[in-house]
């Protein structure tokens, strides 16, 4: 609940805010400047010349050409962001936390990010501190039905991340320490502030400052627009409290434990408090308290560093910012020297040039020119001839080269090799100089890893604040599902109460544990899908038998479900059975006992194969030695099937009792099939061969009976 705040107080209030408001504009000054020029010199037509050197060349009739560079280096290495999303990480921290809490709270900042669409707050602030060496984006808290049309409206709310377009609108306490700006004690927000005086009357039912007032600056007030400024004023209060530990081992603040109580230990805790205030400049128009304990507002920032105890926060424009000039002027100068060029004078006797035409000798092209004859009798009799100039265009292109790989070296994508060699232009080479060079502008994306850390932290806090009464909070796993869970927390009397409509379903705490967070950058979910597929094709392409192995895996990647059963279908044994033993449950247990079964089994066919084997070897014996009668390439025929099949017969004392049997089968076949074929050469030899195949088949039903 909002409440303004009025009086004596509410004017000292004001005055110590303006005093805290123009240190702190006073130090970001300077950055605030250098912001602007350098987002100028990528952003604005005409920002990377001086404006009086750009005037004068304009008077003059001279080009002020360019030819922009820098905004190229900017987006690449704000689209390498883009590539490479940083994703927060959840894990318990204390004892009263544990993994699957912890995979909820991962799971729950997942869906806020996707609900607010937070790669454009993380994007916006990303190209700031690329650009000019700091952005910002903001934490709200909205109702869970706003712009969603037909839902039920709802007291619930849950954060937000959204994006600050102007990086400008913010002045954060000056004395930070923090890359995160977390210790902030106070922070003026003016993003979206400026309003009309109509519209002020209308929100605030009051009269805005008035233009006149000593207050109304241009930081306030606008009256050349008509608008003022109602800025949101971010204050941290502190406050300590006791916390002690009792000889019976209870614990808690001394202001709630027994009065009189004897501590065995004690320390001072600190709470902070958020207040926001709004302000015009002249009084205090709303005050509200933050749920969280943190100023939701996130900067992202560039190179930092001190120098003569100023701060100094830069992108990678400003050092390249001199040679995109030389740049531009020297091409500029090649447009000059063309135009010299054509505007050569000629040189001629006076009075050769009456004809008025040659006033527009160099502008137009005439189709011819008259000179009048000289009238000094000792004037020799020449025409006018134009003075012959070459610009040096040669030179000027050679200096833009030059100029253009100064700008290159500056933002710190510069070629490591000078002169490369075709080894160094090979595909492997050409990635790790291109990861060299992303290694130079590394720390702005580590910056944003930092800066999304404590995102998380101020989101995971205000989340656990709002969540105050037991409701189903949305979670979001990371192959994009939605899910619902249920929360619940101490009403006070030591009770869970259970969320409506979820009564009897597991409910989980938000008021008790400790969460710790990590951000990891790499690919998003859909990226890693991408790079799981190239990784199994990869592996197919070398070995084209294991398609069946991954067939179904390549299906599940690709979204399609119908194809990954039948898929499934069509798997190895090995495959099919790895997925059946899943789908049963896996007890360690009773796959022990079926697996000694198995492999009683396997060892007892064995053995009958053995047998098998040795009579189907007696048989084909005798069966060659019956066929010593028939020509050469009958006789080798059957040598060949015979060997093939006792190499099957020996393969199956290695593999399993099924695929040797079918082997054993195949080939027995294949060996029939070619005596059938000569059998008109001698019946003995087809009775012996008949008398094989039968015993292979007797052993098929004995193996079939004993699976």
């Amino acid at each position: 609940m909002s409440k303004p705040l009025t009086g004596r107080a509410s004017d000292n209030f004001i005055t110590e805010v303006r005093k805290l408001h123009d240190s702190a504009l006073s130090a970001w000054s300077e950055r605030r400047h250098q912001w602007t020029k350098d987002a100028r010199a990528v952003r604005v037509s005409g920002g990377q010349w001086d404006v009086i050197v750009k005037r004068q060349r304009e008077e003059a009739g001279r080009p002020a050409l360019e030819f922009p560079e820098l905004h190229t280096y900017v987006n690449r290495l704000v689209n390498q962001g883009r590539k490479d999303r940083p994703q927060p990480k959840v894990s318990p921290g204390d004892a009263d936390s544990t993994q699957d809490v912890a995979a909820f709270w991962e799971a729950r900042l997942r869906h806020v990010q996707y609900a607010s669409q937070a790669d454009v707050a993380y994007d916006t602030a990303l190209d700031g501190a690329a650009t000019g060496g700091f952005g910002f984006y903001r934490v709200t808290k909205e109702f869970t039905d706003a712009n969603s049309r037909g839902a039920k409206p709802s007291f619930n709310q849950e954060p937000r991340i959204r994006r600050i377009l102007d990086p400008l609108t913010q002045l954060p306490d000056p004395n930070c320490q923090e890359p995160d700006y977390s210790d902030a004690n106070f922070w003026f927000d003016a993003d979206g502030g400026w309003i009309s005086t109509e519209a002020f009357r209308k929100r605030f039912k009051k009269e805005p400052i008035s233009f006149e007032s000593e207050q109304a600056t241009q930081e306030w007030a606008r009256s050349q627009d008509n608008l003022v400024l109602v800025m949101r004023y971010w204050h941290v209060e502190e406050t300590s409290r006791t916390y002690g530990a009792l000889h019976d081992g209870t614990e808690g603040y001394l202001d709630e434990l027994p009065a009189g109580s004897e501590t065995l230990n004690e320390r001072e805790v600190i709470h902070r408090k958020v207040c926001c205030y709004l302000l015009d400049g002249e009084k205090v128009l709303e005050k509200s308290e933050w749920a969280g304990q943190y100023i939701p507002i996130v900067p992202v920032l560039g190179h930092e560093s001190v120098v003569e105890g100023k701060t100094i926060l830069c992108g990678i424009v400003r050092p390249a910012v001199d040679a995109q000039k030389l740049t531009n002027a020297t091409l500029s100068g090649i447009a000059d020297a063309l135009q010299d060029a054509t505007l050569a004078p000629y040189m001629g006797w006076e009075g050769q040039f009456r004809n008025p035409n040659w006033e527009h000798a160099n502008k137009r092209k005439l189709a011819y020119l008259e000179a009048a004859v000289p009238t000094d009798p000792n004037a020799p009799k020449q025409l006018p001839t134009k003075t012959q100039y070459e610009a040096p265009i040669q030179a000027l292109t050679q200096a833009s080269l030059q100029f253009g790989d100064r700008i290159k070296r500056a933002v710190g994508y510069a070629d490591i090799i000078s002169s490369p060699s075709k080894s160094d232009l090979s595909g492997i080479a050409v990635s790790r100089r291109s990861e060299q060079a992303e290694l130079t502008n590394f720390h702005f994306e580590d910056n944003l890893i930092r800066s999304q850390w404590h995102c998380a932290r101020v989101v995971l806090d205000l989340d656990r604040a709002l969540a105050d009464t037991p409701r189903a909070l949305k979670g979001r796993r990371a192959n994009g599902e939605s899910y619902d869970q249920p929360v619940t927390m101490d009403d006070g009397s030591g009770r869970l109460p259970e969320a409506k409509g979820y009564e009897g379903q597991d409910h989980m705490r938000v008021d008790v544990g400790r969460m710790d967070i990590t951000v990891v950058s790499g690919p998003s979910y859909a990226t890693r899908i991408e790079e799981e597929l190239a990784d199994i094709a990869a592996i197919i392409g070398a070995h084209p038998e294991l398609l069946p192995f991954y067939l179904d895996i390549i299906f599940k990647l690709k979204g399609q479900p119908e194809l990954e059963e039948r898929a499934k279908l069509v798997a190895p044994p090995q495959v099919q059975e790895a997925i059946n033993s899943r789908k049963g449950g896996g007890d360690p247990q009773i796959l022990t006992q079926q697996n000694a079964q198995l492999k009683a089994q396997v060892q007892q066919m064995g053995q009958q194969l053995q047998q098998v084997t040795m009579v189907i070897k007696t048989k084909q014996i005798e069966g060659a030695n019956k066929l010593q009668a028939i020509n050469t390439q009958g006789q080798i025929d059957v040598e060949k099937h015979k060997l093939d099949l006792i190499a099957a017969i020996l393969k199956s004392e290695q593999q399993h009792s099924h695929e040797a049997s079918a082997q054993v089968t195949q080939h027995h076949f294949e060996a029939a099939k070619h005596a059938v074929d000569i059998t008109h050469q001698t019946e003995m030899a087809r009775a012996q061969m008949e008398q094989a195949q039968q015993q292979a088949e007797m052993a098929q039903q004995n193996q079939g009976a004993a699976e």
